[in-house]
């Protein structure tokens, strides 16, 4: 069974149509745990319905915008580990703008105990660079890496999930990280975690897309996959939507 974890946050719309597209290629048998971060009373009529269509447990913690990467990997870890005691065999992370677009979204490497899609750390990042910093100096020993698998979208085997919590990093972590006054992006702490207590980590992109706000986002990237000699056309007029939308 998949145990599949979406946060969300005023975006209940974005999750109607990231549900349909995830029902529509996963055929298997899947628990689905929405942990809802504060949404208005218009988002929270809407999840209510969808908690009811997808016969899912909701759950209310707290605000999103209030609550530094530093949380909520400690929250998503939690819920992981419910969905785990539940019976799930894989754990999946998603976002709400996240698009299943093809069954391949679930079909990534078997022998990876972490796989999702790429992302790479500039060296010059410096919330990186202050991240492990700050980490080695609170007796967290993390290993410097240069990728990572970005967090919309990515698939753990529970018996990662049991490493990470035994591991002494992690028994550490939860006893500094709400003194942490600067950002910690979740995604990248779980990859420098995952590599410190030798987690196989590999990357996968097929059959999903991240970051679309919009059903037109969605159908330009898409488009750009089916048509590949126009690819760029379509992933050009995707780009203006997103900038545009980030001017609003």
């Amino acid at each position: 069974m998949l145990g599949v974890l979406i946060n969300t946050f005023n975006d209940a719309k974005l999750l109607k149509f990231a549900l349909q597209n995830f029902a529509k290629h996963y055929r298997g048998e899947y628990h689905l745990w929405i942990d809802d971060d504060g949404s208005n009373v218009q988002n929270e009529e809407l999840l209510e319905k969808l908690v009811f269509q997808y016969k899912a447990r909701l759950s209310k913690s707290p605000r999103k915008k209030g609550q530094s990467g530093a949380y909520l990997i400690v929250r998503e870890m939690e819920l992981f580990e419910k969905l785990w005691q539940s019976g799930a065999n894989r754990l999946l992370k998603m976002d709400p703008d996240t698009i299943v677009y093809s069954s391949q979204a679930f079909a990534g490497p078997v022998r990876a105990d972490l796989y999702g899609a790429r992302k790479v750390i500039d060296a010059r990042d410096m919330v990186n660079q202050r991240l492990i910093t700050h980490f080695c100096s609170d007796g967290i020993d993390l290993p410097k890496v240069t990728d990572y698998c970005q967090g919309g979208f990515y698939v753990m085997k529970p018996a990662l999930l049991e490493r990470i919590i035994a591991s002494s990093a992690w028994q550490r972590y939860l006893e500094i990280y709400s003194t942490m006054d600067f950002p910690v992006p979740e995604d990248r702490f779980l990859g420098l975690l995952v590599r410190s207590i030798g987690g196989q980590v590999d990357f996968w992109s097929d059959g999903f897309f991240h970051g679309a706000r919009s059903r037109s986002e969605f159908y330009l990237l898409i488009g750009g996959t089916r048509y590949p000699k126009m690819k760029h056309a379509f992933y050009k007029l995707y780009h203006q939507m997103v900038l545009r939308r980030s001017k609003n």
